[in-house]
């Protein structure tokens, strides 16, 4: 990864691509700090909100050793060689439960677990466990939105109109330019559902 950092032909991109698996490598490696260093220096240049929200998981995940001993592994998908992608989710989900188990107030954690059963098609769990990370005071505000437009959807699945309007207006509103687009996407999905 060093090698690669001092190339001076490598793109923006992809030397930040670079910085990220060195963060990752020290981070497993136990080298803490250098991978945080790595991960803010990259935060800025990051435009793609999946790539966002995932630095900004690990960012908040080494802050708090507990849950980085059960989940860094998973987060960094180190530990999915040789799984079938259904047994890595089900793992997955179980290290979030006991995370969140033991980290009842950790808005992050429940996001994930939110998160990982949506993914999972467990729409149920899935709108109990995003709710409860919006309770506990979810942020950063990357995090709480997305939380937010998977409410939408799995409201608007089941029915619940009245719900995911207000979680879509709610995203119409902010002011970031992706989640805002969603939202107000969402209200004309909705509104012509409701014309039906």
């Amino acid at each position: 990864a060093l090698a690669l950092l001092r190339d001076l032909h490598l793109g923006a991109r992809a030397h930040d691509v670079v910085s990220v698996l060195r963060g990752d490598a020290v981070w497993l490696a136990g080298r803490e700090a250098e991978a945080r260093v790595e991960y803010e220096a990259v935060l800025p240049r990051v435009t793609r909100a999946a790539e966002r929200r995932l630095l900004l998981a690990k960012l908040h995940l080494l802050a708090r050793p507990a849950a980085a001993e059960l989940l860094r592994d998973y987060l960094l998908q180190f530990s999915r060689p040789g799984r079938s992608p259904e047994t890595f989710e089900r793992d997955w989900i179980a290290q979030l439960e006991e995370a969140a188990r033991r980290m009842p107030e950790d808005a992050v954690v429940t996001y994930l677990l939110g998160r990982a059963r949506y993914n999972a098609l467990e729409h149920g769990p899935a709108e109990e466990h995003l709710r409860a990370s919006l309770a506990l005071g979810l942020a950063p505000d990357e995090l709480r939105l997305e939380a937010l437009a998977l409410l939408v959807n799995l409201q608007y699945r089941r029915g619940a109109w009245d719900g995911a309007a207000r979680e879509a207006r709610t995203l119409a509103g902010s002011g970031n330019d992706e989640y805002r687009a969603q939202g107000e996407d969402w209200l004309e999905r909705i509104a012509w559902r409701r014309a039906r």
